[in-house]
């Protein structure tokens, strides 16, 4: 009984520094500074892949110093297209890394407030336990029933110190992540956004676009060079192939001189394997196309289901929590009816218990909406936010 006394003093005291749901929307995976970090410089780097920029500067000294500089043109798109591509991953391997911390500190609320009643419940099932077995003794019971009223307590006490170790496990988690004290029996209802678009996909389909389309470019190819010797100061170059552009300027100039020069050519691949893998490459494209289309329908059928999902797990939850109230009013008339000497302490404790394991069922409802939340918003790329 003083253990009983000791535990509920500690939930009371706990109850004064409870973590409610909130608290959890706070929360940011392990190394998240770092993977920020990440997702920004991937952000850059696709920036400067689009201004298509690129060079190089070089000094030395021989029999007297030269330097040079170089600037790159890059006109081609598939670069480009690669670069997004790749940020775009990095940033939504980040959101999805956000979304799954929140996820596993909601449920891990969702866990500490199940084992919390589980708990009382267990305590109040045992006090039951050594009830009936006190009356079967006044009573008179044989040795069977008594035996079976015996094993029933140690069973009953043997659930209460598993149900103990499981909550102290929980909130010990629960410190790990931050939170204090128990867990509020508290829900939140969370916004289902609209789905965001497929962008990922679509970057997929323009980059295997591109890269079909640079492989027919690489089959005629026309280039073009313009260089300019100055007398005794620099050499300037300008040379295109493709769709790319190169600019250099060196010191000093050789040979000596003053003079431009020009030349233009132009080549054509006549291997047939690269005229095929530039219209496999085409293929490829076309064959991406219709997959994404098939993709995006798919997806729209998917959401539309989790989405029901989603809101057939709240009103599961809403009509949880009106069992669970209608229980605890129940637990609370049979209490005072017990004071006033009109029922037996024993069905005033199993209503009690009653009111406990409908709060436990409670958790389980919140938790399964969670799960339900958790697989809409993974589909639709969104965050969680209480409405």
């Amino acid at each position: 009984m003083k253990k009983t006394w000791a535990w509920a003093g500690w939930l009371l005291m706990g109850a004064a520094f409870a973590f409610g749901p909130e608290a959890a929307l706070d929360q940011k995976p392990p190394g998240y500074a770092a993977a920020l970090l990440d997702a920004e410089l991937a952000r850059w780097e696709a920036t400067f892949a689009w201004a298509g920029l690129g060079g190089s500067a070089s000094a030395g000294y021989g029999e007297a110093w030269s330097y040079g500089v170089s600037l790159q043109l890059s006109l081609d798109p598939e670069p480009r297209v690669r670069a997004d591509v790749a940020a775009l991953e990095v940033r939504l391997g980040l959101r999805g890394q956000v979304r799954e911390a929140v996820y596993d500190a909601l449920t891990l609320h969702a866990r500490a407030w199940k084992a919390q009643a589980e708990r009382e419940a267990a305590a109040q099932a045992l006090e039951e336990a050594k009830l009936q077995l006190e009356a079967a003794r006044v009573q008179g019971r044989g040795p069977l029933e008594l035996d079976e009223r015996a094993y029933r307590v140690e069973d009953a006490r043997l659930a209460l110190q598993l149900a103990e170790a499981e909550l102290v496990e929980v909130l010990d988690e629960a410190r790990e992540k931050g939170f204090s004290g128990t867990a509020e029996p508290r829900v939140l209802r969370f916004e289902l956004p609209a789905p965001a678009d497929d962008l990922l996909g679509t970057l997929r389909l323009q980059q295997q676009r591109a890269a079909a389309a640079k492989a027919w470019r690489s089959l005629a190819v026309l280039n073009a060079q313009a260089r300019y010797l100055g007398p005794t100061s620099y050499t300037f170059e300008a040379t295109s192939e493709g769709p790319d552009l190169a600019f250099s300027l060196q010191h000093p100039a050789v040979p000596v001189t003053r003079e431009w020069k020009f030349s233009v050519g132009a080549r054509l691949v006549l291997e047939p394997s690269a005229w095929t893998g530039a219209r496999r490459a085409q293929l490829a494209a076309e064959r991406l196309a219709e997959q994404q289309k098939a993709k995006e329908h798919e997806r729209a059928r998917r959401l539309a289901l989790m989405r029901k999902r989603a809101l057939g797990a709240w009103k599961r939850l809403e009509l949880a929590q009106q069992r669970a109230e209608l229980a605890r009013r129940r637990a609370e008339q049979a209490k005072a009816r017990w004071a006033a000497g009109m029922l037996p302490r024993l069905d005033a404790l199993a209503a009690a218990t009653a009111a406990l394991r409908a709060e436990g069922q409670t958790a389980d409802a919140w938790r399964a909406y969670l799960d339900a939340v958790k697989a809409y918003l993974d589909l639709a790329d969104g965050e969680w936010r209480a409405e």
